[in-house]
């Protein structure tokens, strides 16, 4: 019999190939050892192509025109083996297909717009050895009248994984019966609203896994409908409109299972009415899930807002879990703190914890008080003081730790682990009062920690030793707080080879500033303001991927650029990330602009960077090295042709001055100083802005806005910068203070009695220390008021023989020789 059927497929096959319509396409042909695939996409076909090698164990014919496939259209391969026509558009199949592929595996026809309604019976006879079919997303709306499924699917046998789309009343009917080998079933493009305890009655019961994500329309499910799994060990409703209460209540037929998953994540949607958006967990919602056995259990992203009764910790199998995810929700454990942490020791098994996303409680929030006029700092006092919990324990299997962007206060003093296979801790935007010291005992193995968006102050001295740590994260955590000063801040991490200190505010490094980090080979200083490449950098002799990105390089020097050549030969590998620097394209850098298409060292973006040239324009490497000569062509002669004419300018304005010395004497030495100040700038490439940087404290507002502002910009003639009136809204704050200090000649720090615990007093210092040994700044001038000299902040000490100082008097007559040696000092 099977003979005969074999004779007549033949026979029909001679008959109808030649109706098939021939198409060529140019397709990709790839081999791995024995195994050849044909990639055709993109390539605007509407039949299958017949001009490929005809053993061929892969056609992929995605992203083309298909409208249908032509019976035998596969016929002469007869190897083939899997087989993609996913995204095309399909509207229908022939019922032969298919025939002569009978060794194919893997069908893949989704994203095309064939009706499960209306597929040929017998289709999939000739592919009846198929493992893996995907019909899914082809259904574009759920149709509102029952649909009965007619893909007849009982041909295949030994098919185990199957995507389907499950429409809004769906009649399974007899489609599914004799797939006794069925164990992974995804309803895609879900449109169903209501699943009744009949629904799913003729799918096999050999079923293992059942996925219905993203089903965007809310839908009822009776509690009994999963009984017809006796076999499941996945559930999958994750991004369905279910809402959490619902879904818990579907378990009702699962109980006492063994599960490998269940997936509830963001099920609960705020358009559910029929359900309250906040969900408080109970005992009653929980009486199905706490008998089973799981593996893996997310709940993440469902509005949970409070656990009543215990319930989150009523598990009767606390030893099954190994991936526990909570995240995203709003829910507390301050009412049950002990009895947690208690649970969450006896989860033995555990690998993976997952509690972040939990904006739960601000640190030190503040909040205005109507009554009595004062903002209070806190409500501390107000509330009674919570029992404080002293040590958590980690369970001994537990590999990765999640808390980022957790936001509560966690009573606890210490994390601690003894003999814990713990490998990963992310704590990235970590806020709570007390940030806990963790303690390792005996043998324990990170490998990775990520602790971005926390101060470095608070994470100081919190870790112990961590030889095996191989990667560390510090985004955003403050690091030039202790960067300058502090040369141990990783040595608790000496062979890590990782290491990213991003967006930190870094405009410089010291020598010594990274420590011996031998073994370090990839560093990422992006979003700094570095402005000079550190020379520290070049120690770490180990060193192959250098990301200085976004921050404020002009150049690199020969020194630096010959390092990383160096660095490229002798590892063969070196990679540099630039983009979004402040490069400077003139006479200066040209070798540095030949070294970016010279070196053997990979750039990124292949080294064409945006950079301003000299008349101010804005241009990108790559223009300017194409059109090198024109740009450079008069270097030799710039700078003494720039002289002269800054000379003969200057020498016209002393003798038109002279005329005027007598009655606008000092107005007319401000007005020389200020333009022979000028050209002379221009000649060495120095751009400043102000004339004058003011740093002070809020009780001198005044003072800069009554008295220093009046005489030295409308009387004097020059510009002030002052945080009150200059600073852009929304810049940040130290990024906008380092540059402003960059472009004036001049700083006045106003000392006062307020000025010493003012936050931003010691980071200009600093950076005004800085800007006087690059011989940028010109002087450095202090003024005193209402304090005595040994209450001047210590900072000064190291610059003290380049400080003009003043103590601002209180007589009229000691305020006129302040006036006039401030006058001269900006000469």
């Amino acid at each position: 019999m099977m003979y005969k059927y074999q004779e007549q497929k033949w026979i029909m096959f001679v008959l109808l190939f030649k109706f098939v319509q021939i198409s060529k396409a140019n397709c990709k042909i790839q081999i791995e050892k024995v195994y050849k695939s044909a990639f055709c996409w993109h390539q605007g076909l509407v039949s299958v192509p017949q001009d490929l090698p005809v053993d061929i164990n892969r056609l992929d014919l995605r992203w083309n025109n298909l409208t249908t496939i032509q019976n035998f259209a596969f016929a002469r391969y007869t190897v083939l083996e899997h087989l993609y026509i996913r995204d095309n558009q399909l509207r229908s199949l022939r019922i032969y297909s298919f025939c002569g592929v009978m060794n194919l595996q893997l069908l893949a026809l989704s994203g095309n717009k064939l009706d499960v309604s209306v597929y040929p019976y017998g289709v999939f006879r000739p592919i009846e050895n198929l493992k893996y079919l995907d019909v899914s997303r082809n259904m574009e709306n759920g149709k509102t009248d029952e649909v009965v499924y007619s893909l007849a699917f009982n041909h295949l046998v030994h098919l185990r994984e199957l995507h389907v789309d499950l429409v809004s009343k769906p009649n399974l009917s007899k489609s599914f019966m004799g797939m006794n080998s069925l164990q992974k079933l995804w309803f895609d493009y879900c449109y169903i609203y209501y699943i009744s305890n009949k629904t799913f009655t003729s799918l096999p019961k050999n079923i293992t896994e059942l996925r219905m994500q993203n089903c965007k329309s809310f839908f009822t499910i009776e509690s009994d409908a999963l009984r017809h799994f006796p076999s499941l060990n996945a559930l999958d409703f994750s991004g369905s409109h279910i809402h959490l209460h619902q879904a818990l209540r579907s378990l009702y037929p699962l109980q006492n299972y063994r599960m490998k998953e269940i997936n509830f994540h963001h099920i609960t949607y705020s358009s559910i009415t029929r359900y309250d958006y906040d969900v408080i967990l109970s005992k009653e919602m929980m009486k199905y899930i706490a008998t089973i056995c799981i593996q893996t259990l997310d709940i993440s992203y469902n509005n949970i807002v409070a656990i009543k009764e215990m319930s989150l910790i009523m598990f009767q199998h606390p030893e099954c879990f190994i991936n526990v995810i909570l995240s995203a929700n709003r829910f507390g454990i301050e009412q049950m703190e002990i009895e947690f942490l208690d649970f969450f020791y006896k989860m033995t098994n555990l690998k993976l914890f997952d509690f972040s996303y939990l904006p739960l409680e601000f640190k030190n929030p503040v909040f205005p008080n109507i009554l009595y006029g004062s903002p209070q700092n806190n409500i501390e006092e107000r509330i009674p003081a919570i029992k404080k919990i002293k040590t958590l324990f980690l369970p001994k299997q537990l590999k990765t730790l999640r808390l980022t962007h957790f936001m509560a206060n966690m009573n606890i003093d210490e994390i601690r682990a003894v003999n814990c296979s713990l490998t990963a801790i992310d704590l990235s935007y970590f806020q709570s009062k007390v940030f806990p010291k963790f303690i390792f005992e005996k043998n324990h193995y990170i490998i990775e920690l990520d602790l971005s968006g926390i101060s470095a102050l608070n994470t100081k001295s919190k870790f112990p030793q961590l030889n095996a740590l191989l990667a560390l994260r510090m985004r955003q955590t403050e690091l030039c707080r202790l960067i300058d000063t502090d040369t141990n801040i990783f040595s608790w991490a000496p062979r890590m080879n990782k290491l990213d200190i991003s967006s930190n505010f870094i405009w410089y490094l010291k020598e010594n500033s990274l420590g011996d980090l031998s073994n370090l080979y990839f560093l990422n200083l992006s979003n700094n303001i570095l402005q000079y490449f550190p020379t520290s950098l070049t120690k770490l002799e180990n060193i192959l991927t250098l990301d200085l990105s976004f921050n404020r390089l002009i150049a690199l020097n020969e020194h630096t650029r010959g390092w990383i050549d160096s660095q490229q030969i002798k590892n063969n590998y070196f990679k540099v990330y630039l983009t979004g620097n402040s490069f400077i394209c003139s006479c200066e850098t040209k070798e540095f602009l030949t070294w970016l298409f010279s070196t053997k060292a990979e750039l990124d973006n292949e080294g064409n960077y945006s950079c301003r040239l000299s008349d101010g324009k804005t241009n990108f490497t790559i223009n300017v090295y194409n059109d090198f000569h024109n740009h450079f062509a008069n270097c030799e002669n710039q700078i003494w042709l720039k002289i002269g004419v800054a000379s003969m300018t200057s020498l016209s304005i002393a003798v038109a001055c002279v005329t005027l010395m007598y009655n606008f004497r000092w107005r007319m030495i401000f007005f020389f100083h200020k333009s022979f100040r000028k050209r002379a700038e221009e000649v060495l490439k120095i751009n400043f802005v102000y004339d004058v940087y003011v740093s002070y404290s809020d009780d001198s507002t005044t003072f800069v806005k009554k008295v220093l502002q009046p005489i030295i910009e409308h009387k004097w003639g020059l510009t002030m910068c002052c945080e009150d009136r200059d600073f852009l809204v929304g810049e940040s704050n130290a990024d906008v203070r380092a540059t402003s200090i960059h472009q004036s000649r001049y700083i006045i720090f106003l000392v006062t009695p307020a000025f010493i615990g003012r936050e931003w007093s010691s980071f200009e210092i600093e950076r005004a220390k800085y800007e006087k040994i690059s011989n940028e700044l010109q002087k450095i001038i202090v003024i005193t008021k209402d304090i005595s000299f040994r209450h001047i902040p210590s900072e000064f000490r190291t610059i003290w023989k380049d400080i003009y100082l003043i103590d601002w008097p209180i007589e009229i007559d000691g305020q006129e020789t302040a006036w006039k040696k401030l006058r001269l000092w900006f000469l």
